[in-house]
């Protein structure tokens, strides 16, 4: 199972955040420096989404993730685990508190992380070499395979609801209470160990707290309180990621996905449409019909290679009261009298489960409507379910809060032919619509959307559903439910109908013709559908922006953005910047297969990569009092660095690895202060990195060692370009091979953003920018852009921004140009500019990818790397670039 490109985009700011935070030192000072370099500056007290950093943890990191319902919320928590474990001691203890909100969601997450077949724990295996173990509250409070020996050699996920150690219920009880299961832990303690108020050494909290777990907040909203924090904090958390789609107050907010790249990415089923009718009876009528229309839609498709797709209605029913169950039996008998089958109809409330066992997702499951009221709430997700019909009394508030996520998630991931089948629906009768609609919106709102994902119409009582218009469904039967001799203005105490006000097959629909005996709509039904076509379209063109943007609502609308200038913008719509793609058969797990080419990242070029069989000589020639200290810059505590220690610093490490007789006892010390400060990724296990340092410090003999220990900062750095330079030949490599054998192609799919935000000052007032305003630059790359707009032929030019912001050449290393040229016409040059102390290795890896973009992105690109003075090989002077400029302009 494989990630989605704004899952990946999420995992990348865990990273960065992370990565801030081990350079600066600081929490609050990090979550300040990641959001300043995305154009917000300074944090805002009081701002209910970006204020200065909250440390309720009290120094453990605590950051949050905005995503959507239906936006793989789980999967993006499955393999944060390994970002944040890969920035942690490579000697930490693998522990995982992973708390969830209710039993349900409990239940379901416990059975999909133990189970090894499904993605979840499938990509967690894949991460952690398999060596995962998956507990519930039950295995623990009785040591089942759960000992300190055991939870030191594997990856161990405690799946846990907060109710049992925040609560004085008995639960609590059990959890904070002496356990002789669990008294082998209390021999790793250490006498630095902070104890539990009212909890015994050997109890299961205090166990937890001992292993200093990382914990996954799943709907980390439901967690409000002083006592659940207090809870929390009693765990002694080592770092904390809260999940939500709508976080609370003092959320330290580090990633947010929109709503437009979940429906760009197939996810969701957007928009939502609304449709508010006059009465109950029109509601499930429009139900009944537009569940079998869709159903026919899908049936076309899947003749013509589609999915197979059974669209479901979910009847939000309003019962007496609570312990009310005749209400939804009565609601089904009525619907199989009025010719639905039995087979298709199930009940769904807190009393009665019919849905037990079944899998609605199969072809052979008959389900096609689901009566319940808000059981459906949480831990369900069917993507067949399209129809949310609410037949709440006319004057009740329409409760579709709860619900109305259960029917957003598309299935199988896809986009599907028929617009009709990629949208979701919510149908109701109320009196008034408006209020309604704001109903609508809040849960919209509570499950990470906004109001853009709806559209509505309201549909008149005098064009609706009149008596003549038939619905045809299966078997021809015609069904038309009406309340029985029972005029508008009335309002039911419950959902009633009678199975006599059903207009059966009459001898004159015999008559008819089989098109029209079978899939005709009612004029109202038609109508409905051609609103609904309209709208998705409207609302595709809507969030195109959004996603050419690249950057969340949120984001947008705290910072200043400068658009393209008015003159540009219709010669630009038309450029596409092409990028390298990789064919892939990616396996999505729950959220589908795909067959297609996707953006290249240099982790799938080193999917076969092992460091450990790598060579191993790596040069360490520096002084022996070459010995170096990293720390924050007194006179500006944002900066970090790095100094020569002084004598008596320099003399202390001397002192410890000169004070070791023992080579393996050096290996021990160094090779964990390596690994440690090396940051992992996914090309690389904990297990090969290990080997591949120690292997190495393996053939030093004990002089050599006790020098490389004397002198770690540049032993570690040593180390770090060595590693680097091993994963860039390799890739490059696999780059070559792939682009020979067609495996690696160009696709023209990235679009200039309409709006850019500034996160450096602006450049001075040039000519022919492309944007209101550009980021500033550097004198050198000054002298540059003077002379390119001088010529004729230039139309434009922009400071591309840098990494994760602008636009990226993606081969085996990423190159970010300093600036995009457009030519008049319509050649698009992109240009890196280099100062002569900033040459190297990396400016010809960048040559070769930018080389090798060119020439498969075709006549209309052109890449140019650009010194002040002494190019390097395939690099060229300002003043060969002008020229050659001059030459392409005049094609």
């Amino acid at each position: 199972m494989e990630l989605k490109n704004y899952q990946q985009d999420v995992l990348k700011d865990l990273a960065e955040y992370i990565q801030t935070w081990k350079e600066q030192g600081s929490l609050s000072k990090a979550f300040s420096s990641f959001w300043k370099s995305r154009g917000i500056h300074p944090l805002q007290p009081g701002d209910p989404t970006f204020h200065p950093y909250c440390d309720t943890m009290k120094g453990t990191p605590n950051i949050t993730i905005k995503v959507p319902t239906a936006g793989g919320k789980t999967f993006i928590a499955c393999n944060a685990l390994a970002t944040i474990f890969d920035a942690m001691p490579m000697g930490k203890t693998k522990a995982v508190a992973w708390f969830v909100p209710s039993d349900t969601i409990l239940k379901q997450t416990y059975q999909n992380l133990k189970n090894p077949l499904h993605p979840y724990r499938q990509k967690i295996d894949t991460l952690f070499n398999g060596r995962v173990e998956v507990y519930d509250k039950q295995a623990l409070l009785y040591g089942q395979n759960f000992n300190p020996i055991v939870v030191e050699e594997q990856l161990s996920i405690f799946v846990l609801s907060i109710q049992s150690f925040a609560s004085t219920a008995k639960d609590k009880r059990l959890v904070y209470s002496e356990n002789e299961h669990l008294t082998e832990f209390t021999k790793t303690y250490n006498h630095h160990e902070k104890r539990i108020e009212g909890a015994d050494e050997t109890s299961l909290i205090q166990v937890i707290a001992h292993l200093n777990p990382v914990m996954i907040i799943d709907e980390s909203h439901n967690f409000e309180g002083n006592l659940r924090v207090d809870t929390l904090t009693n765990i002694n958390p080592s770092f904390v990621l809260n999940l939500t789609a709508t976080p609370r107050e003092k959320s330290n907010i580090i990633s947010f996905v929109s709503p437009a790249r979940l429906k760009n990415e197939n996810m969701v089923k957007l928009p939502v449409m609304v449709s508010n009718y006059p009465k109950h009876a029109d509601v499930i009528n429009s139900a009944i019909a537009l569940r079998k229309n869709l159903e026919d839609k899908a049936k076309e498709e899947e003749n013509l290679g589609g999915d197979y797709i059974r669209p479901i209605v979910l009847f939000q029913a309003q019962p007496k009261n609570d312990e009310d169950d005749v209400t939804f039996t009565n609601i089904k008998n009525s619907l199989v009298k009025a010719g639905i089958s039995e087979e298709e109809i199930k009940i769904k409330t807190a009393n009665l489960n019919e849905l037990k066992g079944i899998d609605l997702m199969s072809r052979d499951c008959p389900v096609r409507y689901i009566i319940t009221i808000n059981a459906l709430k949480e831990g369900w997700d069917c993507p067949f379910a399209y129809i949310l019909a609410s037949t709440a009394n006319r004057s009740s508030k329409i409760d579709v809060e709860q619900i109305l996520g259960r029917i957003l998630r598309q299935p199988y991931t896809r986009q599907h032919d028929n617009v009709l089948l990629n949208m979701s629906y919510v149908l109701t009768s109320s009196a008034n619509f408006h209020t309604t609609i704001d109903n609508v919106v809040e849960s919209l709102r509570l499950s990470g959307y906004s109001r853009k994902d709806y559209v509505a119409t309201d549909t008149p009582s005098d064009n609706f559903m009149q008596p003549k218009s038939q619905l045809y469904f299966r078997n021809d039967e015609a069904l038309h439910l009406t309340y029985a001799n029972s005029p508008v203005e009335s309002e039911p105490n419950e959902w009633e109908f009678n199975s006599e006000d059903i207009i059966l097959p009459s001898a004159e629909a015999k008559g008819k013709t089989a098109d029209e005996k079978g899939v005709s709509l009612a004029n109202d039904t038609a109508i409905l559908m051609k609103k609904a076509e309209s709208m998705s379209q409207q609302y595709e063109q809507d969030i195109q922006e959004s996603l050419n943007n690249k950057t969340s609502e949120e984001v947008m609308q705290k910072t200043r953005t400068y658009a393209i200038q008015d003159r540009y913008k219709p010669f630009l719509e038309s450029i596409n910047l092409p990028q390298f793609c990789i064919k892939v058969n990616k396996d999505y797990g729950v959220f589908g297969i795909t067959k297609d080419f996707v953006p290249l990242t240099q982790e799938a070029l080193l999917e076969d990569f092992k460091l450990s069989k790598e060579d191993k000589h790596i040069d360490f020639s520096y002084s022996n009092t070459n010995v170096k200290k990293i720390d924050i810059d007194k006179n500006d505590e944002d900066n970090i660095i790095t100094s020569s220690l002084k004598e008596k610093e320099a003399l202390m490490f001397d002192n410890f690895y000169g004070s070791i007789n023992d080579k393996d006892k050096i290996i021990q010390h160094l090779s964990k202060s390596i690994i440690d400060n090396i940051t992992r990724d996914n090309s690389v296990s904990d297990a090969d990195l290990y080997k591949y340092v120690t292997s190495v410090l393996e053939d030093k003999d004990l002089p050599q060692l006790r020098n490389l220990g004397k002198n770690t900062a540049d032993t570690i750095q040593a180390f770090k370009n060595k590693i680097r330079q091993l994963k860039i030949a390799f890739a490059k490599e696999q780059f070559d091979k792939k682009i020979q054998s067609k495996q690696i192609e160009i696709e023209y799919s990235e679009h200039l953003p309409s709006e850019i935000i500034l996160t450096k000052d602006k450049a001075p007032a040039f000519a022919k920018k492309m944007y209101q305003e550009e980021e500033g630059f550097n004198d050198f790359e000054r002298d540059v852009i003077d002379q390119v707009i001088s010529l004729d032929c230039v139309r434009c030019w922009h400071r591309n921004q840098e990494k994760g912001k602008g636009f990226c050449i993606n081969g085996f290393v990423n190159a970010y140009p300093d600036f995009i040229i457009v030519l008049n016409n319509g050649i698009t040059v992109l240009l890196e500019t280099k100062g002569s102390h900033l040459d190297g290795s990396d400016s010809k890896n960048k040559i070769a990818c930018g080389n090798k973009w060119a020439v498969k992105a075709g006549s209309k690109f052109a890449y140019f790397m650009v010194f002040e003075d002494k190019p390097i090989q395939g690099a060229v002077t300002v003043g060969e670039f002008i020229k050659s400029l001059i030459v392409l302009g005049g094609n």
